[in-house]
């Protein structure tokens, strides 16, 4: 189905995600240009859409199907956009793993909505995220997760960012 021409707003497109939550016949979406594969996206544990191409009307039909995917765990979706990230959020509470390397336009506002609606949230991967600061570092450590993005100017060796051995 590609309802690209359709110009559909959010809400239009979280309906049609909706429906097709409970769709077992329709295998593959196009929102804008990325071909979603709507049955992985349904019942997937880790869902793999890297290099997809993503657009932030995508991310809110993830962010809907996700909702209704118990079976979610682990997300590679990389290089999003901020709102991108944003519209995912409401269908990520259940991710343990993500991966969004390569978001360069990320902020830490972003990531702050991320770790709001990722109750589950163990890993995180944002490298190359280079608008990212050590407030995601703080915020997402403070929660118990385990990053895999350390910006090379911090001066540090390891994934598990403490605040404490920060390098000069």
């Amino acid at each position: 189905l590609d309802v690209s021409r359709a110009e559909l707003d959010a809400e239009g497109l979280r309906e049609l995600a909706g429906g097709l939550a409970s769709n077992g016949v329709l295998q593959r979406l196009t929102v804008r240009e990325a071909v979603l594969p709507v049955q992985e996206l349904r019942t997937g544990s880790e869902i793999r859409l890297r290099d997809a191409g993503l657009a932030e009307e995508d991310c809110v039909v993830l962010g809907a199907l996700f909702q209704a995917n118990p079976a979610l765990r682990a997300l590679d979706a990389r290089v999003l956009s901020d709102a991108g990230v944003r519209a995912l959020a409401p269908g990520c509470g259940q991710l343990t793993s993500v991966d969004f390397s390569g978001s360069e336009e990320l902020t830490d506002d972003a990531v702050s909505v991320l770790a709001g609606a990722c109750g589950q949230l163990t890993s995180a991967s944002f490298l190359n995220c280079t608008m990212l600061t050590e407030a995601s570092a703080t915020l997402l450590n403070g929660k118990g997760v385990e990053l895999h993005w350390l910006p090379q100017e911090w001066g540090l060796s390891h994934s598990r960012y403490d605040g404490k051995n920060r390098g000069g």
